[in-house]
């Protein structure tokens, strides 16, 4: 997989629990240093068949597959593309940070998605996500250190994995409230 390509995980793999076959293409253990470096925040995730975060968290086979993946794969921080975002991004920007913050919720309990009209909201503990963005961030560590990355780079990542996480949820308030305002304006004209 070179530098900037996408790096897809199948249904087929997710049904089965594929891990291993899911991760060869960005497993540390089996890529050569110099690729490591060279895919440090340049990884695309995407999930066939699954259009986004609830749909990625709310499904029981895709929730037991990405906590399996986080035991095996826990590097989530290292190399997946994160940008920040606002709710007029380019759509495979969101998505990037989409796919983290999916996985991400698959790590926590009691979690539900609410579908209506207009939107999906999920429905989560914050400090269960917060907690596993914390082991996130010690884990985006490791590979770096491994392969002599500069600390400046690495403590670069950290801060954007927390500003992209943190747009992402801007956004998604933007969005909604843009929503909300057309609709309600549309009520007043009627």
């Amino acid at each position: 997989m070179p530098v900037g390509k996408i790096w897809r995980i199948t249904r087929r793999q997710i049904s089965s629990g594929d891990v291993d076959g899911a991760i060869v293409t960005v497993d540390p253990e089996q890529i050569a240093d110099r690729e490591i470096v060279r895919r440090h925040g340049a990884v695309r995730l995407r999930i066939e068949g699954f259009t986004g975060p609830a749909d990625l968290c709310g499904n029981l086979a895709a929730r037991k597959f990405f906590r399996r993946l986080h035991q095996r794969w826990p590097w989530a921080g290292y190399f997946l593309q994160l940008q920040p975002v606002t709710a007029g991004s380019p759509v495979d920007r969101i998505m990037d940070v989409a796919w983290f913050l999916g996985r991400c919720l698959c790590h926590v309990r009691n979690i539900a998605h609410v579908r209506t009209r207009d939107s999906t909201r999920i429905l989560f503990q914050p400090a269960q996500l917060s907690c596993h963005l914390v082991a996130l961030h010690t884990r985006a560590r490791q590979p770096g250190n491994t392969v002599d990355l500069p600390a400046a780079a690495i403590a670069r990542r950290d801060a954007l994995m927390v500003r992209a996480i943190t747009s992402y949820f801007e956004a998604g308030k933007a969005h909604h409230a843009q929503i909300n305002n057309h609709s309600n304006k549309r009520k007043k004209n009627k």
